[in-house]
């Protein structure tokens, strides 16, 4: 295998691979724009912002999409391929390891939490006798706000690092202000078109933001879902939203299955607690989305246990390790490697590949069938482990998933800019000749580019993000009846 950092032999297309400092407590402002997202944006959820493990784990991934891209614009694409032992391997490409440069994956964990958050708080209030109303008024504004929320925040290219795996992206310039401009408001409205279609778009001024209608689409989807089962019973409800998911995912439509997996797993998790704690009807407002111990059907009590678990065994320590193993399965086959990389002869995990579905290759998406199924077992196993849920409700997760979509918004266009402007000036000083030099000049830039983006992504989320959230609200109250 040739070297990370040389140059790529393939093609170098952005979009092609993208398909495939905390505040003082006590700083008002802080504490306005934090509110305004919980209130208006999590009111789906019925989540608490700053402390729900979702929320985390979302904040991780934006991160490592950041990282992801990172990884792109400075190191070639065999980076990116299978581990292939110790000779010809590099330490990122190991399995799970390479979770912190991988893209994709990430998006998937994205969809899924996008799909639980939108629903959970409608699907708590119809299981609450007496609140059907209430439910219905939640979901109308749900639906109303979300065009706005996800397309008003995010309202030099062509060049290369000199051994970077994709081309920087960037509008081709044209010959006039007025015509740059009109350029960037018909790409635009090409990106916010609700009705948009198209499988392979990409906004050429923010490539990274190919994933916001599917996330408009997705949204729609599950609001019409939760719409039309309203009025079913809790186990119809269950068995049609299964099958819809099952459906999506064998007629490859990847971003759909996600979304309803989200709401499948929120509504499991709700029906789970009435049954497990006998809290139908009960209000829990203030705890968390995931902030429940699971109380497990099996225990060591159970006859079919006695045999296997050896005496002095808790059956939480039992619970705990079962639950961990699952998770780093799970972290295994979501970290696959893509296919146009060698993932279907990566070693450990071509089986995986041979059990990929036939129309999953004759759709070109060969790379996502695994991953999607794995980022939804992921959701599942984390909604039930008390445990796997403290690495994402730490203070840096926390802070994370508050930036996380100003975060996602604007690192693409830093790193572009600044990034590769870093990278060159650096590069004078430390050389790229060798793979020391070159590595120590872009270590360089990435720290520039990182206290930049969170610096930007913070800004963002107070003053772009916290608004925009507002305003939808504002309109809201302005035109529903009877507010």
């Amino acid at each position: 295998m040739s070297s990370p950092i040389s140059p790529s032999p393939q093609p170098a297309d952005y979009h092609q691979l993208a398909v495939s400092s905390n505040s003082s407590p006590d700083d008002g402002h802080s504490k306005e724009a934090e509110t305004l997202l919980v209130e208006a944006e999590l009111r789906e959820s019925g989540d608490s912002l700053p402390t729900s493990p979702p929320n985390g784990l979302r904040g991780y991934a934006a991160f490592f999409v950041v990282w992801h891209h990172i990884s792109l614009v400075w190191f070639s694409w065999d980076l990116h391929g299978g581990y292939a032992g110790s000779e010809m391997g590099y330490f990122l490409q190991l399995p799970i390891i390479r979770l912190a440069i991988s893209g994709p994956p990430h998006v998937f964990v994205f969809f899924v939490i996008s799909g639980y958050a939108l629903s959970h708080k409608t699907l708590k209030l119809l299981r609450q006798g007496g609140k059907t109303e209430e439910a219905y008024a939640t979901l109308a504004s749900s639906a109303f706000r979300r065009h706005p929320r996800l397309f008003i925040p995010p309202e030099e290219g062509g060049g290369r690092m000199p051994r970077g795996a994709v081309k920087l992206m960037g509008p081709a310039p044209l010959a006039t202000l007025g015509a740059q401009f009109g350029d960037y408001v018909r790409t635009t409205l090409e990106m916010i078109d609700p009705l948009g279609h198209r499988n392979d778009w990409t906004w050429i001024y923010n490539p990274a933001l190919w994933t916001l209608p599917h996330e408009f689409r997705g949204s729609l989807l599950v609001y019409g879902a939760l719409l039309a089962l309203s009025r079913c019973k809790s186990s119809v409800r269950l068995l049609v939203t299964t099958g819809m998911a099952f459906w999506a995912l064998y007629f490859v439509y990847w971003p759909e299955f996600l979304f309803l997996s989200g709401m499948l797993l929120a509504d499991l998790r709700l029906h789970t607690r009435h049954h497990t704690q006998g809290q139908k009807g009960e209000d829990d407002e203030a705890s968390s989305t995931l902030d429940v111990e699971w109380k497990p059907a099996i225990t060591s009590r159970s006859s079919g246990w006695k045999s296997v678990i050896p005496t002095g065994w808790s059956n939480q320590y039992v619970h705990t390790t079962v639950q961990t193993v699952m998770y780093i399965f799970i972290l295994y086959v979501l970290g696959a490697p893509e296919w146009r990389l060698g993932g279907a002869e990566a070693p450990g995990y071509v089986w995986l590949a041979q059990l990929v579905p036939s129309q999953y290759i004759a759709a070109d998406r060969p790379s996502h069938f695994w991953p999607t199924i794995a980022a939804v077992a992921l959701i599942f196993a984390l909604d039930r482990s008390p445990l796997l849920q403290r690495l994402f409700t730490t203070p840096f997760a926390r802070y994370l998933g508050r930036i996380s979509y100003s975060l996602y918004l604007v690192h693409v266009p830093i790193l572009h800019g600044l990034g590769y402007w870093a990278g060159k000036f650096f590069l004078e000083t430390t050389g790229s000749e060798t793979d020391s030099g070159y590595v120590l000049g872009v270590t360089a830039a990435a720290v520039v580019v990182w206290v930049v983006t969170i610096w930007a992504a913070d800004l963002g989320w107070r003053y772009v993000d916290a608004p925009a959230v507002r305003f939808a609200g504002w309109v809201y109250r302005k035109v529903a009846v009877g507010r």
